[in-house]
């Protein structure tokens, strides 16, 4: 998508009669632009509804003095659903040293249903992607690691290798 913004922006140039800027310099091939908020950046908070009605916030999922990873889901997201049963695995074998919350959309029942099936906990709803937007996670499944401190720790992973290897 960079490459594409890159080329509409050079045919802009063009278009408006100015003169063709020469081609960046090309990066290196494993050069990967900065995902979400920068590491450091305050955490956004949030206040949201779970699947059993509970309301939590993000200092709330703080308080016990261990990093948070959010999990960026939504229900009708096939690699996602993949994703679940391994992530309440994940709950359970680093609970002692790692909070790990999914935060979906959708209607709580359908939410609910997935959750149960895969054995997972701590589901919360957003109303549509107001917190993956804040913390700029732009698609699903998609996490990123809140420090005990509420800083962000990591930057937005996304696809299930790439969430296994933020965990790692």
């Amino acid at each position: 998508l960079l490459k594409v913004d890159e080329l509409e922006e050079r045919v802009g140039q063009l278009a408006q009669g100015g003169a063709l800027a020469a081609a960046p310099a090309p990066k290196p091939a494993n050069a990967q632009p900065a995902r979400g908020l920068p590491i450091g950046s305050p955490a956004p908070g949030f206040k949201l509804e779970g699947i059993h009605g509970e309301t939590m916030t993000l200092d709330a999922l703080r308080a016990q003095g261990k990093p948070v990873m959010l999990i960026f889901s939504d229900p009708g997201c096939g690699p996602c659903n993949a994703l679940m049963p391994e992530i309440a695995s994940w709950q359970k074998e680093h609970a002692g040293t790692l909070t790990t919350a999914i935060i979906s959309r959708g209607k709580p029942e359908v939410n609910l249903e997935k959750a149960e099936k895969a054995g997972l906990n701590l589901v919360f709803l957003q109303k549509d992607r107001e917190v993956s937007e804040q913390y700029k996670a732009l698609g699903t499944p998609s996490a990123v690691i809140v420090n005990r401190d509420g800083t962000i720790g990591s930057q937005v992973e996304g696809g299930a290798e790439r969430i296994r290897e933020l965990l790692r």
